[in-house]
C-alpha cells in the first residue's frame, strides 16, 4: 500500500547504505556493477578489517563520479584507486603506526577566568586572615 511505498521511497532517497558482504566478496560485486551494470562508484576511501586490531568490519567510501564517463574507463579508475589506496594502506595494525598523544584540553575562558577569581579569592582570603588573627 501506500505506506510501503512510502518506506521503499525513503529507503531509496537514502545518502548511507549497508549491505551484508564478506570483505573478500564485496569488491568483485562493486566491480561487476561499475564495468558490467555502467553503475557509476568511485572509492574515496576503504577501511579493511585489519586497520584496526580485532575488527570484524570492513568499509567503502563511495561517491558519484566527478566526471561521466564510460564503464570501462570508470572499471578502470576504481580498480587503480582500490590498488593504489591497498598498497598504501597504513592502519593501526601497521608496526609503523605510532600513536600522537591528543593535546590536553583547553578551558573554556569562562571556566579558566573563575578558577583565577578563584585562586584570588583563596590568596585573599589567607591574607586577611593571618591580618586579622593577632599574635600569640
Amino acid at each position: 500500500g501506500p505506506e510501503l511505498a512510502a518506506r521503499i521511497e525513503h529507503e531509496r532517497a537514502r545518502s548511507l547504505h549497508v549491505h551484508c558482504w564478506t570483505e573478500d566478496t564485496f569488491f568483485p560485486v562493486l566491480d561487476h556493477a561499475v564495468g558490467e551494470l555502467d553503475c557509476g562508484f568511485e572509492i574515496v576511501e576503504l577501511v579493511l578489517s585489519s586497520d584496526v586490531p580485532g575488527s570484524k568490519e570492513f568499509g567503502y567510501i563511495l561517491r558519484r563520479p566527478t566526471v561521466e564517463v564510460p564503464a570501462s574507463e570508470n572499471r578502470a579508475r576504481l580498480v587503480a584507486t582500490r590498488e593504489l589506496l591497498m598498497e598504501t594502506r597504513f592502519a593501526q595494525s601497521d608496526p609503523r603506526w605510532i600513536p600522537v598523544p591528543a593535546p590536553p584540553p583547553k578551558r573554556h575562558p569562562v571556566l579558566r577566568a573563575g578558577r583565577k577569581a578563584q585562586r584570588r579569592l583563596v590568596r585573599a582570603a589567607k591574607s586577611f586572615s593571618q591580618r586579622a588573627t593577632p599574635p600569640q
